[in-house]
């Protein structure tokens, strides 16, 4: 018995031996594991500490986000005010602008009259003038009363065209005035 129990024992010391390579094999790979397992959990606190940190930074910029939207809010309701006062001024300027329109036709409608009555007078002048050659030269080249009176009719025909050109014309000025 001696030996086979020797013989037994030998060789469930060498299955002992075995497991315990076997153990020590997996401590070995467990201590791989724990090692990268490590590494792993440094990196993923790192991360962790990273994204904290950019959480940080986020909030101060919505911090400052937030002021800058106040004080766009003020910004906004100081042009609201402006613009409201600027359609009143416009609305001010555009009665002032109709106001001197009025004032400068009014200063300006005098004198077209006069400019009016110093074209009628010159008009006349100049009628006379002309009339007064045309009867010195007809009487000099002929004494035909006839022919003198019809080249004054004539004249004045055309000096009645000329005078309803001039009348027009005063009057666009008096239209644009």
């Amino acid at each position: 018995m001696s030996k086979e129990f020797e013989e037994l024992v030998i060789k469930k010391l060498g299955k002992f031996e075995e497991f315990e390579e076997l153990v020590i094999k997996k401590f070995e790979e467990s201590e791989k594991f724990q090692k990268i397992a490590m590494k792993k959990f440094d990196e993923i606190q790192q991360d962790i500490s990273e994204v904290k940190q950019d959480v940080t930074v986020l909030k101060k910029d919505v911090t400052v986000l937030k002021q800058d939207v106040t004080v766009l809010k003020k910004d906004v309701s100081g042009l609201k005010n402006d613009v409201t006062t600027l359609k009143r001024d416009i609305k001010e300027l555009k009665e002032d602008t109709k106001m001197l329109k009025n004032e400068v036709f009014n200063v300006i409608k005098p004198s077209l009259k006069s400019i009016e009555q110093k074209v009628d007078l010159m008009t006349n002048v100049n009628t006379a003038r002309i009339l007064n050659e045309q009867t010195r030269n007809n009487d000099e080249q002929n004494k035909n009363h006839k022919e003198v009176m019809k080249k004054i009719e004539q004249y004045e025909k055309n000096n009645e065209l000329e005078h309803s050109r001039l009348n027009y014309e005063i009057c666009k000025l008096k239209a644009h005035a």
